[in-house]
């Protein structure tokens, strides 16, 4: 029995747009604890394998010996694209290359060794795989939680405390050259897919790579940055921009992306005259609120402001007054000789907040 498909909302499918060209031609190695999933979850999860397949993404599954027999029916019923017979840890490497060159997935038993063994890490390594997934069956990887998010290798092996092993075998991983190890709960619904096709995830992801960073503006950001901030301008929580207005101050701008995804933004616009600066423009979708993403972009603008040789920085905020307060700023009423004037000339009563430097 094939499980109904969920709703999807245009957001959803605007998040599956930015991602399928990335994914184009790219190596999944994906992990699977298939014994201990139900029907409609397998059902499920072969679904999504077969999108994947059909959208170019080469994939080799990896299971315990005795699902084997099981996950190659599922794949006979569903029509998925898989080499037989299955191969073994053991295989020649290049036997996995013709395989994945071919265009059919490579089905490998892994026998009873658990996931992210260091066989499994030098096959992904060795096709150059891009993902190590490993669908389990554990409820949660750590006390209390059923998903860590995104951590970064480098944050990772500055921690004191003892991980999970799973966690540990994913950190072993990606100092042996992963760029990035999923862990996921399988028994989740629609995790797969919300995982892969989502900017903030459905499990726990160790990367190695810049999964997240605030960065320049780029020109061919302006649309996206004007699209995102218009809601925000409409309501008056924004001054009003255009293109050209953000193209000529472009290096004032910076964004943070996940993924290279754009989901906030903030610009420094410099005073030099009076040795200071204006935090502007400061927004987080929606979608990405409540996750220290405006903290971010707030301290990025301060220490670039630093590095200029400011000594002052200020916002002008109607509604963000605790948002400031909380990341050290005082109210003030101090401001640049010529930006008084364009804040009396607007009309708006802003609220002025200063931090010295």
């Amino acid at each position: 029995m094939q499980p109904s498909p969920p709703n999807t909302s245009p957001q959803d499918i605007r998040a599956v747009l930015h991602y399928v060209p990335q994914f184009i031609g790219r190596v999944f190695v994906v992990e699977l604890d298939w014994s201990y999933l139900p029907q409609t979850a397998k059902a499920e999860l072969m679904m999504d394998l077969c999108a994947l397949q059909s959208i170019g993404v080469r994939l080799l599954l990896s299971v315990e010996h005795s699902s084997v027999s099981d996950l190659t029916e599922w794949s006979t019923e569903l029509e998925f694209k898989m080499a037989q017979p299955p191969l073994t840890m053991n295989t020649e490497l290049a036997q996995v290359d013709l395989i994945l060159q071919r265009g059919q997935a490579c089905l490998m038993d892994r026998g009873e060794q658990p996931c992210l063994n260091p066989r499994a890490i030098t096959i992904a390594n060795h096709i150059g795989a891009t993902k190590l997934i490993t669908l389990n069956h554990c409820k949660n990887i750590a006390p209390g939680a059923s998903s860590l998010g995104a951590i970064a290798l480098s944050e990772l092996v500055k921690r004191d405390s003892p991980q999970p092993e799973i966690i540990q075998r994913a950190q072993r991983a990606c100092e042996q050259g992963m760029e990035r190890v999923h862990i996921l709960n399988a028994q989740i619904p629609g995790v797969f897919l919300d995982e892969l096709f989502s900017n903030e995830g459905a499990g726990t992801m160790i990367h190695k790579d810049s999964y997240q960073q605030i960065r320049p503006l780029r020109e061919e950001d302006i649309p996206e940055l004007l699209g995102m901030i218009g809601r925000s301008v409409r309501n008056s929580h924004l001054v009003p921009r255009n293109y050209e207005a953000i193209q000529s101050q472009l290096t004032h701008y910076h964004v943070i992306c996940l993924d290279d995804h754009v989901v906030g933004s903030i610009a420094l616009h410099p005073y030099s005259c009076e040795n200071q600066a204006e935090i502007a423009c400061l927004y987080v979708k929606h979608s990405h609120e409540s996750r220290g993403y405006g903290a971010a972009l707030v301290t990025h603008a301060t220490e670039l402001a630093i590095k200029a040789g400011y000594q002052r920085v200020f916002a002008l905020t109607n509604r963000a007054a605790d948002f400031f307060l909380k990341l050290g700023f005082q109210q003030s009423t101090q401001l640049p000789t010529i930006r008084r004037q364009q804040l009396d000339n607007s009309g708006r009563d802003s609220a002025i907040f200063e931090k010295q430097l």
